[in-house]
């Protein structure tokens, strides 16, 4: 019985904890960046795939929509003017902005292989353990895809 206790509990304290630690395991060989992402952060990054590749949305503008609907994106625009704003322009993007060409898993793949290294390094040099939504929104820039979205994004003041 105890040992069932011991186990939950430890569970729950790593609960949002990822797989490998960037202090503790970064420059193993066959570093899987995957390993490294917290839970919430790789259940936006899920989402956000599904939305560039299913939907033809912009990867940077899924990943703002997916972490508005989340509510994960309070954690990181802690300006609540900059988060209506960008809540309110996400939206409107969205719903006037003609969808992009639908692109294959392997194209979103390569552009969020950059962009997840970028945000791990960032997380690592400020001393992090996973790489959080934040370090993800950080380097929101390099999964800019569309001229559009780089300039939807610059003029909402995030990049």
């Amino acid at each position: 019985g105890w040992l069932i206790v011991l186990f939950l509990i430890d569970k729950l304290i790593h609960i949002n904890s990822g797989r490998k630690s960037l202090i503790e395991d970064w420059g193993a060989d066959n570093l899987n960046l995957v390993d490294f992402l917290s839970p919430t952060s790789l259940a936006l990054l899920e989402k956000t795939i599904d939305r560039g590749t299913f939907l033809g949305n912009d990867l940077a503008v899924a990943f703002l929509k997916e972490a508005l609907d989340s509510g994960e994106a309070s954690s990181f625009i802690k300006d609540k003017n900059l988060l209506t704003k960008t809540e309110k322009g996400v939206d409107e993007y969205l719903k006037s902005h003609v969808k992009g060409e639908i692109k294959t898993l392997e194209e979103v793949k390569r552009v969020l292989e950059g962009w997840v290294y970028e945000a791990a390094l960032a997380a690592k040099s400020d001393g992090v353990i996973y790489i959080e939504p934040k370090y993800l929104f950080l380097k929101l820039k390099l999964g800019v895809n569309e001229e559009g979205a780089l300039k939807f994004l610059g003029g909402l003041g995030i990049i």
